[in-house]
């Protein structure tokens, strides 16, 4: 038991109940409630003259030069190179969630549940190195354990009528629990409890219960798998297709990084990987000049890239975006696309029933809205998907700027 534990906990109790009913549960359900007034926090900034300069990234960049001048003898090579890896999984994590959401970095309202959830394994950690179990079964605990306390929040808010059920929240309080086990085990654990960066792959699965290392990337892999496919699939009627899709991805994974064990099959599979990439890439090529080429309610191919089943947005600029998949938008979704729309703005439905077109203010097929951001009235036109990918590729052949939103699939 470290110092930290002699000092706050009493050895004779029930340390899990003590931990998960007084200090950990309240904590985590409590963050909805903080995570409003956390916002209005990320909103605060000072008048230096010059710019506004926002507190809670004036605040960080202080505390960073606090922690870099009075804790750099503990700094070495390596650990700063985790930090780095933690702050990209960090910038990772908001550009995989959020589509209609321009997220500052240092916005804590959108990083709540990253906060939460990475003092949470902090807290728990410093029961589990109590008891004399291997570290990777201590990681899988956390994760599993955090999981549950997710699900029971998320489910829990379907009895609070200013809450919904969202499956891309549990899966970014998993990420913030993944950056809280990377920051504890590889940085600031002590040195019996430190693990080793060692090879990913083991013999049997199995083995990962004896692999720490190998134990928490696979954690990260099916975490981020979960994160962006849940952030595609936020609305409550697709949490089981979000689930099933990132179970099936994470296995295919794990069943390649599983079979290239030996040099033969990494030599199969990497031929496998040239050869679909080269094929891409010469689709993309040919096909570089004829905007959608193919569209059904499964599949749009576009430039010659195949984009199956989830929602996408073409910018102006001809660049794509996979964005959460809804037929519903909020003031909030309608304010993200006044920044991508300086012209026209197409949105093609699956179906005349579903034109995915709902909160727009008229239910016209074309309708004129200011956009505050540009200053003048765009076009939007709503049109179900064989419709709506034509106008695109006409309005497109002008020469004309022009977006458009596919909503695939019903």
């Amino acid at each position: 038991m470290n110092n930290f534990s002699k000092n706050i906990f009493f050895p004779r109790l029930n340390l899990i109940l003590y931990v998960f009913l007084l200090v950990i549960t309240p904590f985590l359900f409590l963050k909805n409630y903080l995570q409003e007034a956390i916002g209005e926090i990320s909103r605060w900034s000072v008048n230096l003259g010059f710019v506004q300069a926002p507190v809670i990234f004036s605040a960080f960049l202080i505390g960073l030069v606090f922690a870099i001048v009075f804790y750099r003898k503990y700094f070495s090579g390596m650990n700063l190179l985790i930090w780095i890896i933690v702050f990209l999984l960090w910038a990772l994590g908001q550009q995989s969630s959020d589509h209609y959401l321009d997220t500052r970095f240092y916005d804590l309202q959108n990083n709540w549940h990253y906060i939460a959830y990475g003092i949470y394994v902090f807290l728990i950690q410093q029961l589990l190195i109590t008891k004399k179990r291997k570290t990777a079964k201590n990681i899988l605990i956390v994760f599993f354990l955090a999981l549950g306390i997710s699900t029971f929040d998320e489910t829990f808010q379907f009895f609070i009528s200013s809450r919904v059920f969202d499956i891309s929240d549990i899966a970014k309080d998993l990420w913030g629990t993944i950056m809280g086990l990377i920051v504890y085990y590889l940085i600031t654990s002590s040195t019996e409890n430190k693990i080793a960066i060692e090879k990913i792959r083991q013999e049997k699965l199995k083995d990962y219960l004896n692999a720490p290392f190998p134990t928490l990337v696979l954690l990260l892999i099916f975490t981020y798998i979960l994160l962006f496919t849940s952030s595609l699939l936020s609305e409550i009627k697709y949490s089981g297709q979000s689930v099933l899709i990132s179970i099936s991805l994470f296995l295919i994974v794990l069943f390649i990084i599983q079979k290239t064990n030996s040099k033969r099959n990494r030599t199969i599979a990497l031929i496998i990987g040239i050869i679909l990439m080269t094929t891409q890439i010469a689709s993309y090529i040919m096909n570089y000049n004829n905007a959608i080429s193919y569209n059904s309610s499964m599949i749009v191919v576009y430039k010659g890239i195949p984009i199956p089943y989830f929602d996408f947005l073409i910018r102006e600029n001809g660049t794509i975006k996979l964005m959460d998949k809804k037929s519903n938008f909020n003031q909030t979704d309608i304010k993200y696309l006044f920044t991508k729309t300086s012209n026209i703005l197409i949105i093609g439905g699956c179906s005349d029933d579903d034109t995915g077109s709902i909160g727009f203010p008229e239910s016209l097929k074309s309708q004129f809205i200011f956009n505050p951001i540009i200053n003048k009235a765009i076009q939007v036109i709503i049109l179900p998907l064989d419709e709506a990918c034509a106008t695109f590729n006409r309005i497109k052949k002008s020469e004309k700027d022009v977006a458009l939103i596919i909503h695939n699939y019903n």
